[in-house]
C-alpha cells in the first residue's frame, strides 16, 4: 500500500551520493508505480532546491535535489498529460534531527568531555533542529493523508520552533551534559580554510568520519525553513523545542516519554 524511503548517506564519493540519493529513489519509484503502491514518502533534507539543483554548494544537497526530481519524473508528476497510474508522493525535508542516541548533540558532548577547547568550523552556520519523533509522526500523518486523498505530490519542511547557530548547539550540549560544571569548553571558531584542514584530518580517523569537506560546504547554506512549503503544523504537529527534549538524554538518563520512553518503561 505504501513505501517509506529513509535511505541516505552523509559522507561518500560523488558516485555513492548519486547512487544513494538519485538512482535508488528512482528505482523505488518505478517499482512502486509498477506494483500499484498508493503512496510513497521520501525523506529529503532542508536546504534542497529541486528547482535549481546545480546551485547547491555540496554534493549532498545537489544529489538530494536531483533525487527529488527523479522521483517526480518517475511517478509522472512532471508530465501531467499522463494520468494512467499515479502513486502519491510526499517529500519531507527535515532540518538536522536530534533525539536519544543521535550522532549530533551526543557527539558535541562526547568531544567536549575529552578536549580542553573546542575548535569549530562554521560556528555561525544556522540550524533549526527537529525532534526525531516529530519526524516519525510526520511520516505517519503523510501516510494517513495519502490513504484518504487522491494521489498528489506534497512537500513539507520539518523544523523545530527555534533557529540556532552551530556554536550555540555545541554550548547547549555541554550545558546539558554538565561538562566543566555546565560551562562546557571554550569554543574557538575556525576560518573556513582551517575547517577544511580539520575535516581532512578527521577523514583519516578509522570509522565513519565526524566531518567532511562536503559537510562544510553544506553548512554554507542555512539549514532552516524558508517558508516556501508547509511545515509540521500543516500535518497537525506542534514542533517540540530542543530545550524540552535535549536535556533528558544528554544527562545520560533514559528517555521517559514518547516511543523510546515506552520501550524503556516496559523492559
Amino acid at each position: 500500500d505504501a513505501v517509506v524511503n529513509l535511505i541516505a548517506i552523509l559522507h561518500g564519493s560523488a558516485q555513492a551520493y548519486a547512487w544513494t540519493h538519485q538512482d535508488l529513489p528512482a528505482t523505488i519509484a518505478r517499482v512502486s508505480a509498477k506494483q500499484g503502491v498508493r503512496h510513497l514518502v521520501h525523506l529529503s533534507a532542508l536546504g534542497v532546491d529541486s528547482r535549481d539543483p546545480q546551485s547547491a554548494p555540496s554534493q549532498y544537497l545537489r544529489s538530494k535535489a536531483l533525487g527529488e526530481i527523479a522521483l517526480a519524473e518517475c511517478l509522472g508528476f512532471t508530465h501531467p498529460v499522463d494520468q494512467t497510474h499515479r502513486c502519491g508522493l510526499t517529500i519531507l525535508r527535515p532540518s538536522v534531527v536530534f533525539g536519544a542516541n543521535d550522532r549530533f548533540l551526543n557527539v558535541f558532548a562526547q568531544l567536549q568531555a575529552t578536549v580542553p577547547v573546542m575548535p569549530l568550523a562554521c560556528p555561525q552556520a544556522q540550524f533549526q533542529p527537529v525532534w526525531v519523533e516529530d519526524v516519525a509522526t510526520a511520516i505517519l500523518r503523510s501516510l494517513e493523508h495519502g490513504a484518504r486523498q487522491a494521489p498528489a505530490m506534497q512537500v513539507y519542511e520539518l523544523a523545530g520552533p527555534q533557529i540556532y547557530t552551530l556554536r550555540e548547539l555545541v554550548q547547549f550540549a555541554a550545558r546539558c551534559s554538565g561538562i566543566n560544571r555546565g560551562r562546557g569548553r571554550p569554543v574557538i571558531g575556525l576560518p573556513l580554510w582551517m575547517g577544511y584542514i580539520q575535516a581532512a584530518a578527521l577523514g583519516l580517523v578509522p570509522g565513519e568520519p565526524l566531518m567532511s569537506a562536503d559537510n562544510l560546504r553544506s553548512m554554507q547554506k542555512p539549514n532552516i525553513r524558508n517558508g516556501d512549503f508547509p511545515g509540521l503544523d500543516a500535518l497537525g504537529i506542534e514542533a517540540s523545542p530542543l530545550e524540552a527534549i535535549g536535556p533528558q538524554y544528554l544527562q545520560s538518563e533514559p528517555a521517559n516519554h514518547g516511543l523510546l520512553g515506552l520501550r524503556h518503561r516496559h523492559r
